[in-house]
């Protein structure tokens, strides 16, 4: 009795036609890619952030020894009071300074040459040819010159957001910092009322190219040449290393 009952059960099981339609299958496969497209979006939107993430770290990483590099030796700037460290034909992308460190009485300065050309920034100095100053003769030739940072361009800031020079030159007007730049080249006379130099510059990472702007970060340090408060009044020019 038992083996029968097997033997109609497997006839049974064999002759069941029941099972998935074509619309089924379809239906099944359709949900199937669409939730495969969710995936994939969201591994894309993620991949994208991480990259947004580790350009802009390796960018600042690239960048911030270069612009420490520029800010440490302009804070080197004032070697006399009332000497103005910013000389005249500095350009936004051209900065001349005076520079020197040291503890003599009376230091005599290296012209430094800071340069944004080809993509890059270059720094250039220049010994001083008369040793009694100021003013100070300089040499025709630099001594030293070497690159500070290559692939920069010029930094995109402010709001609304737009391109910034290099470099930006800053008085006194009234007792406070004047917040429209200085017209270059520098003027002698501008020149000598530089109290503030604000320098950025941008660029991507090296791992993932120039062209992918949305790893693009900029950096920006301001240099004052002010050391103390600012007096107020129209007549009171609060001049640098004063």
């Amino acid at each position: 009795m038992l083996s029968l009952l097997r033997k109609l059960r497997s006839r049974i099981a064999l002759g069941d036609e029941s099972g998935f339609t074509i619309v089924e299958l379809l239906t099944s496969a359709l949900i199937g890619l669409i939730t495969l497209g969710v995936a994939l979006t969201i591994l894309q939107v993620t991949s994208q952030g991480s990259e947004r993430v580790v350009g802009v770290v390796e960018a600042n990483q690239r960048m911030r020894p270069a612009i420490r590099t520029i800010v440490d030796e302009l804070h080197s700037g004032c070697i006399s009071p009332r000497i103005a460290p910013i000389l005249p034909g500095s350009t936004g992308s051209q900065l001349i300074a005076l520079y020197r460190r040291g503890s003599e009485v009376s230091p005599v300065p290296d012209k430094v040459v800071t340069t944004y050309t080809g993509n890059a920034l270059t720094r250039s100095r220049y010994q001083a040819t008369s040793p009694s100053g100021p003013p100070w003769s300089f040499a025709a030739s630099p001594y030293e010159t070497r690159e500070i940072i290559d692939r920069v361009r010029q930094a995109y800031l402010g709001d609304p957001i737009q391109t910034v020079p290099i470099f930006r030159y800053y008085k006194y007007s009234g007792g406070v910092l004047d917040t429209n730049p200085l017209p270059t080249p520098l003027s002698a006379a501008n020149a000598a009322r530089t109290v503030q130099v604000t320098v950025a510059f941008a660029s991507s990472s090296v791992t993932t190219g120039e062209t992918k702007s949305l790893i693009q970060t900029s950096v920006s340090n301001d240099v004052s040449f002010r050391f103390t408060p600012a007096t107020a009044g129209v007549a009171e020019e609060n001049l640098p290393c004063a």
